[in-house]
């Protein structure tokens, strides 16, 4: 098969809830799958709404390293392993 890699942005209070990690973990585990990178989030996007003449956001959504941690242990539980993008991802092969 060809090489696949499942990337997510960890977006707090959006996809951090341990029943959607277990539903994601349970979703890879349909696929083969036993792993998934985690990107961190980053909220510079919210600079380009009022050029998108989009309403602002409401909720202010920062990075947590220690959420991003409990993530990765959340999916390890279910028996995914979950790496930082930074561990030696190559971004530029577009999600292979």
């Amino acid at each position: 098969g060809t090489p696949l890699t499942v990337r997510m942005p960890v977006v707090p209070g959006h996809n951090t809830a341990p029943e959607e990690i277990a539903a994601i973990a349970g979703h890879l585990h349909k696929c083969g799958l036993t792993e998934i990178m985690l990107l961190r989030y980053n909220a510079l996007w919210e600079a380009k709404l009022p050029r998108l003449a989009h309403p602002p956001v409401a909720q202010e959504l920062v990075h947590d390293e220690a959420l991003f941690g409990g993530v990765g242990d959340a999916f390890a539980r279910h028996g995914i392993r979950a790496r930082a993008a930074e561990e030696g991802c190559d971004t530029d092969k577009g999600g292979r």
